[in-house]
């Protein structure tokens, strides 16, 4: 299904990179990177997911929630495009999704006996805007100007005294208590998770990775690893996550590795990656 005349101006390029990591024997990560293209306009959907380590089945956990979002953009998101896009109806969709799939781990659990979690940070982008949904320690940054800006909160012990003025965030980094989390996707009775939506920049280069990618990299490192002035194309995006997931790996991080990268861009040719194509009617 292809839409006709599509809008040249703003194209994503698309980057992910997973490994996991120099002790785990199963990658607990999920990555969910597709795009889309109804009328004129283009839409991104980017997502991670961490299953808890310290949990039973975490694999299992975040590869069933990015199930279920990949499921939401194909199905129901063109219906809400439909109707106008409008912002009620995705905040919506997005909590009634959280809540769902926290119950549905819960129950699974209880049956087998376990208890499995996940975090989730997701964002949606238009050619104008960004939105995202964020539950636990994995982040959304947004990189430029020479500064990288980690536009979620972490849900975590740590955190939570950084943001009570009882340690520096560069203490709050190496704490024990970074790694506890305070909200997940299917270990808690109840998850409130955080919306969030913001402009998006043109000279920006937008970065979704679970805690062993941000794991030892400062924000000025990170801006400097992946500047939107030297990573133009997807192939240069590629190598820079390789390259610092392999970096993440010689300093002797344990847990899985797992990034995104979205940049948006005023012309040039756009990523392919997860490509989709919706009719402007219903077919």
């Amino acid at each position: 299904m292809m839409g006709n005349g599509v809008d040249q101006s703003v194209r994503f390029c698309l980057a992910a990179c997973t490994d996991k990591g120099k002790t785990r024997a199963v990658n607990q990560d999920a990555l969910l990177l597709q795009q889309a293209v109804c009328g004129r306009k283009r839409y991104v959907l980017a997502a991670v997911c961490d299953g808890l380590g310290g949990l039973e089945k975490g694999e299992l956990a975040s590869s069933e929630v990015l199930r279920s979002l990949a499921d939401w953009f194909h199905s129901r998101f063109p219906e809400v495009l439909m109707a106008g896009f409008p912002e009620r109806e995705l905040l919506g969709d997005w909590k009634n999704l959280v809540h769902t799939e926290n119950e549905r781990l819960r129950t699974y659990g209880e049956k087998q006996g376990i208890v499995l979690g996940t975090t989730l940070t997701a964002a949606l982008f238009t050619e104008e805007n960004w939105y995202c949904v964020h539950v636990g320690d994995s982040r959304l940054y947004e990189i430029a100007a020479d500064t990288a800006r980690q536009l979620t909160r972490d849900h975590s012990l740590a955190a939570e005294a950084v943001e009570r003025g009882f340690m520096t965030r560069e203490e709050g980094e190496k704490d024990r208590r970074r790694s506890v989390l305070t909200r997940c996707i299917g270990a808690c009775p109840e998850t409130v998770a955080e919306y969030q939506r913001g402009t998006i920049r043109q000279d920006a280069m937008y970065l979704l990775c679970t805690d062993g990618f941000w794991h030892g990299n400062a924000p000025e490192r990170l801006a400097a690893d992946f500047s939107p002035e030297l990573l133009t194309g997807e192939r240069q995006m590629q190598r820079a996550a390789k390259r610092v997931t392999a970096r993440n790996r010689r300093h002797g991080e344990k847990d899985n590795i797992s990034a995104l990268l979205v940049r948006p861009q005023e012309g040039g040719k756009a990523g392919k990656r997860g490509r989709l194509c919706w009719k402007s009617e219903r077919s």
